[in-house]
């Protein structure tokens, strides 16, 4: 009943941080399951968890330091630093999608997003489809709730992209896609995002 209406998916990832002599590595799972329903599949339903992972710490010759000691000989002290979590988090999505015509159709979504160490957030957009060549997309993202000692994410407020899309040749599956976005950032003056992508 449900073998075509629930994807499930994982990741497994590598964290690497590391300046000059001074490193971290630790091993990072995301995990997902999506649900699918309605009679064209309009409805869908996914939840995410990412960066849950082993604790890590740094370490290297940049945190050892040479002291003279009572007897004004050389020793080399090794600074212990402690270990921290990954930045894990909750992602709760959910959308619905209005076909009016085969080629005009409008995906409204919303997702809620719980951050372990900073403020959750909530977001609402909307994707619109212009013929399949021209996809237009806006949202708005704030944050809810309080957390101690966390300031303000720097993305916040609305947010808004396109997508063209051109076929390589004509009766081909293959596609050629410009994707932009923009995201306010504060105090920054805002993030451009450009993509190229080739679908075949």
């Amino acid at each position: 009943m449900y073998g075509n209406k629930v994807s499930v998916g994982f990741l497994v990832r590598g964290v690497s941080e590391s300046i000059q002599d001074v490193n971290a590595f630790g091993l990072a799972i995301d995990a997902g399951v999506q649900y699918v329903a309605g009679k064209n599949d309009n409805f869908r339903l996914g939840i995410s968890l990412r960066n849950i992972g082993s604790p890590m710490k740094f370490g290297g010759e940049g945190l050892s330091t040479q002291l003279s000691s009572e007897t004004n000989s050389k020793l080399t002290y090794d600074v212990r630093a402690s270990r921290y979590e990954l930045p894990s988090l909750l992602n709760i999505g959910v959308s619905y999608e209005f076909k009016f015509s085969e080629l005009v159709k409008l995906t409204p979504l919303m997702n809620f997003t719980s951050n372990s160490f900073g403020r959750d957030e909530i977001g609402a957009g909307a994707e619109l489809g212009i013929t399949e060549h021209l996809i237009l997309r806006g949202s708005y993202k704030a944050e809810v709730g309080k957390s101690s000692g966390a300031g303000k994410s720097a993305p916040n407020g609305l947010s808004a992209g396109l997508s063209l899309t051109t076929a390589i040749k004509k009766k081909s599956d293959s596609r050629l896609s410009l994707d932009y976005a923009y995201r306010p950032s504060n105090p920054f003056q805002g993030t451009h995002n450009i993509g190229l992508r080739y679908d075949f």
